[in-house]
C-alpha cells in the first residue's frame, strides 16, 4: 500500500538477524566439538581448567553474540514498529482527508442543488410575473385605461352638474323666472338677424344670409359636440329658447295682491311644472355634447367624445384598436378575461347611462300627459264669453301689437297673406 502501510521489514534487517543466530550457533558447536576432542585424547585433570577457559570464552561469546541479537532484533522491531506507525498515521490522515472532501462535496453538491433550485423557482417567479403581470397578463395599457376612465367619470358628472345652472342661466322663459316677453322677442329676433339668418330670409329681405345660417334653427345642432363659449353653444342655447317660447311677463307690484294676480301666479307655475321635464332633458342632451371649463378655465372634451374614444378603443378603426387587437391576439389567458371584464365594466356604464334616460323620457311622457290634460280642461271650461273678455285684455292687445310688428318686418306677399289670415 501508500505510504509504507503493510511494508514488509527490509531484507537487510533480516539478514544481520540471521547472520548473528548462524555465527552464534556454529561458534557453540566448534568449541564444544573441541572440547569433546581434547578430553578425548588428554588428560581430565590437565583439561580441566583449559575447559573451565573454553567455557568461559564460549559462554562469553555467546552472551556477546546474544545481545548483539537482542539489539538487532529490538532495532528491527523498533523500526518496523515506526513503519507501522507511520503506515497508520498516514492510513489515518488519509481516511480523515477523504471523509473531509466527501463531506466538502455534500455541501458543494447541495449548495449546488439549491442553486438550481432558486434559478428555477425564479425562471418560474420571471415566467409568472411576465403572463400574470407583463402586457401579455394585464391586458391593453392598464394604467392608460383605468385614467381614461377615470377622466370619462369626471366629464359625465360634470355635465350631470351643469344641467340646472344652464337650465336656469340660458333659458330665457326658464321654470319660475318672469322677465319681459317683448323684450326677449327682440333679442332673440335681433340675434337670428345677425348669426342665424336662412337663405330663404335673405331672399325675402328680411336679413342677411351669415356662414351659420339657420343653426339656432336645426336639431342636428344640438347633437353637435362643442365647448362653452363656442358659436355651435350659443346656437344650441338660441335653439332651445326658440323651442321653450317666450317667458311670462312679471305682475306690476301694484297688482301684486290682486286676486288675478294669484290666479296668474297659479296658472305660471303649472305651466312651468308641466314644461320643466323637457327643459331639463333639452339641456340634458346639450350638456352631452358639451366639453364644460374646469377650475383652470379650460373647456374639456364632451361627455359623448369621451365614451366614444372608449367604445372606439374595443370597437372601430383607429390606431388604438389595432393597438389594443394586437395585444388580444397576444395576451395570455388572464389577460383576454380581463378585457373581456374591461369590455363588460364598459357595457355596464352605458346600461347606466341608458337607464337615466329612460327615467327621462318617462319624466317627458308624464309632462305630455299632464300638458294634455291641462289642455283639455281648458277648452272644456272655455266659452265664448270668456274668449271675448280674454281679448281685451292687455296681453291680448300686447300679442296683437307684437304681431303687427313682426308683419311690418317681413315684406314678402305670402308673410302679407299670413298676416291678414290672421286677423281676419
Amino acid at each position: 500500500m501508500r505510504n509504507g502501510y503493510n511494508r514488509k521489514a527490509p531484507k537487510s534487517i533480516k539478514k544481520k538477524i540471521n547472520y548473528l543466530i548462524v555465527g552464534t550457533v556454529s561458534s557453540v558447536m566448534l568449541t564444544t566439538t573441541a572440547l569433546a576432542v581434547y578430553i578425548v585424547d588428554g588428560n581430565i585433570a590437565t583439561s580441566t581448567p583449559i575447559i573451565n577457559a573454553a567455557m568461559t570464552t564460549v559462554s562469553t561469546t555467546f552472551e556477546t553474540q546474544m545481545t548483539a541479537m537482542d539489539a538487532a532484533i529490538a532495532t528491527a522491531i523498533e523500526t518496523q514498529t515506526q513503519l507501522v506507525n507511520s503506515s497508520i498515521r498516514v492510513w489515518t490522515k488519509q481516511k480523515s482527508v477523504s471523509a473531509n472532501e466527501v463531506a466538502l462535496n455534500d455541501v458543494t453538491n447541495s449548495q449546488k442543488k439549491m442553486a438550481a433550485l432558486q434559478a428555477q423557482m425564479q425562471v418560474e417567479r420571471r415566467l409568472e410575473t411576465i403572463e400574470n403581470k407583463g402586457s401579455y397578463g394585464q391586458g391593453y395599457k392598464t394604467c392608460t385605461v383605468l385614467s381614461d376612465r377615470e377622466t370619462t367619470d369626471v366629464i359625465v358628472k360634470n355635465g350631470v352638474q351643469t344641467r340646472p345652472y344652464l337650465a336656469s342661466s340660458t333659458v330665457i322663459a326658464a321654470t319660475g323666472s318672469y322677465s319681459d316677453s317683448y323684450g326677449a322677442f327682440e333679442d332673440m329676433n335681433s340675434t337670428h338677424k345677425a348669426k342665424y339668418c336662412t337663405d330663404s330670409q335673405a331672399a325675402a329681405g328680411y336679413c342677411s344670409a351669415t356662414d351659420k345660417q339657420g343653426w339656432n334653427l336645426m336639431t342636428s345642432t344640438l347633437f353637435t359636440p362643442t365647448v362653452q363659449g363656442s358659436d355651435v353653444y350659443e346656437a344650441q342655447n338660441s335653439l332651445i329658447n326658440n323651442m321653450v317660447g317666450m317667458p311670462d311677463d312679471p305682475i306690476p307690484k301694484e297688482l301684486v295682491g290682486a286676486p288675478n294676480a294669484s290666479n296668474y301666479i297659479i296658472l305660471k307655475q303649472r305651466k312651468d311644472a308641466i314644461i320643466s321635464p323637457a327643459i331639463y332633458s333639452l339641456k340634458a342632451i346639450q350638456s352631452e355634447f358639451l366639453g364644460v371649463k374646469g377650475a383652470e378655465n379650460k373647456a374639456s372634451i364632451s361627455p359623448v367624445d369621451a365614451i366614444n374614444k372608449e367604445v372606439k378603443r374595443y370597437l372601430g378603426s383607429g390606431s388604438e384598436y389595432q393597438e389594443w387587437n394586437k395585444v388580444l391576439v397576444a395576451a395570455s389567458e388572464r389577460g383576454v378575461l380581463k378585457e373581456v371584464l374591461q369590455v363588460q365594466a364598459l357595457d355596464l356604464y352605458l346600461l347606466a347611462r341608458q337607464y337615466h334616460a329612460n327615467e327621462r323620457e318617462e319624466l317627458l311622457l308624464t309632462g305630455i300627459v299632464a300638458s294634455t290634460q291641462q289642455l283639455n280642461a281648458n277648452s272644456g271650461n272655455a266659452s265664448s264669453k270668456d274668449n271675448q273678455a280674454f281679448r281685451t285684455t292687455d296681453d291680448y292687445q300686447r300679442a296683437v301689437l307684437d304681431g303687427k310688428k313682426i308683419v311690418s318686418d317681413f315684406s314678402t306677399s305670402q308673410y302679407k297673406r299670413e298676416a291678414a289670415a290672421v286677423n281676419n
